[in-house]
């Protein structure tokens, strides 16, 4: 909890954590305390398995204990107790809520309905799943988990100077940098990741530049967010992506490490301008030479702007295997990089 901004501004916004998997029970509790910048909950579609506390009366047991625990049962499924478990942040084994509940702006109720405008009134949630369910849920929940080993490469050609209004008249850059730190904080120890930067020309011939080679977190976290820290774009580049992407596939993949998913996550406001680099035709050639299905690598391509071309990037996935996620809006920037990720639990290991 200590990872949530202590503060509201600016700079505690990007630099603290932005988004992280809670119980309703947390959200409940951490707003009590009337922090500086409060938490608003999500609730995922479709709704994930409940967490609970497990009340079971034991076989064997002499007479007495047995009706003991009867009575203690009876007693937590009553109407009163009901209000004294809401008064926890906690819901009934059916999802419903008593009169002292806080829920959460866009708490579910009831279930399957919208969201309650009176958080206080009662109301329900999904108590029940299937097992198909279930099965998917905790299967996707271990996938998304897992940990990484990812290169983030970000552009840093002229364009990422640009102004954007709706951020405060912030440039490009700054939104996505912004976005990345956020993100960063998203990843434990157990991850490995390297960071790149590109453009043209930009480390002597090549258009890319190695500022944290791929490592453990536990290790180069700080060296991480010091790194993107100083990233600063290029006025005079343009935009290197084929190069780049060529060398950062061969990168990932010449260290390929088994149970992880393996991937590039690319950012870019642009479309490959580059005339001394290589083809179109040219990197997915020998994009397809390179795979290899005993060490996948997944690339991720996030499009910030009216200037990517969305098909041309395509095209690389197509190969790769991956996705492509643009956005017009570089302030929803970090929004897309959450969806990006959700490609984890499909991406082959």
């Amino acid at each position: 909890m200590a990872k949530f901004p202590q503060a509201a501004d600016a700079a505690s916004l990007a630099s603290g954590l932005n988004v992280a998997p809670l119980s309703e029970e947390d959200v409940i509790a951490y707003n009590a305390k009337k922090p500086p910048v409060p938490l608003a909950a999500l609730y995922v579609e479709p709704t994930p398995t409940p967490l609970d506390y497990p009340f079971a009366i034991m076989p064997g047991l002499d007479p007495a204990k047995t009706a003991a625990a009867q009575a203690v049962h009876e007693a937590l499924d009553t109407a009163g107790f009901r209000d004294l478990l809401g008064e926890q942040g906690l819901r009934s084994p059916d999802g419903t809520w008593g009169a002292g509940f806080s829920a959460p702006t866009g708490a579910p109720s009831p279930a399957g309905g919208p969201p309650s405008a009176t958080p206080n009134a009662g109301g329900k949630a999904a108590g029940d799943f299937d097992p198909v369910t279930l099965d998917r849920s905790l299967a996707t929940w271990t996938a998304v988990t897992a940990p990484g080993r990812m290169l983030a490469v970000m552009d840093v050609s002229g364009s990422m100077l640009e102004r954007v209004p709706e951020a405060d008249n912030a440039t490009r850059m700054a939104v996505t940098l912004s976005a990345a730190q956020a993100g960063l904080n998203l990843f434990d120890d157990s991850w490995a990741l390297g960071l790149w930067t590109f453009s043209t020309a930009l480390d002597g011939s090549k258009d890319w530049r190695e500022l944290v080679p791929i490592g453990p977190l536990s290790s180069n976290r700080s060296q991480a967010l010091g790194a993107l820290r100083s990233i600063t774009p290029k006025a005079d580049g343009d935009t290197g992506l084929y190069d780049t992407m060529l060398a950062a596939y061969k990168e990932v993949q010449d260290g390929w490490a088994a149970d992880r998913v393996n991937s590039i996550v690319l950012f870019t406001d642009g479309k490959n301008d580059d005339a001394n680099g290589i083809s179109e035709q040219d990197l997915l050639a020998q994009l397809k030479q390179l795979a290899d299905t005993r060490r996948p690598v997944q690339v991720i391509i996030l499009g910030i702007g009216d200037g990517v071309d969305e098909a041309q990037l395509k095209r690389i996935t197509d190969v790769t295997g991956g996705g492509v996620f643009v956005t017009k809006d570089p302030t929803k920037i970090g929004d897309i990089f959450l969806k990006a990720l959700a490609l984890r639990p499909a991406a082959p290991r």
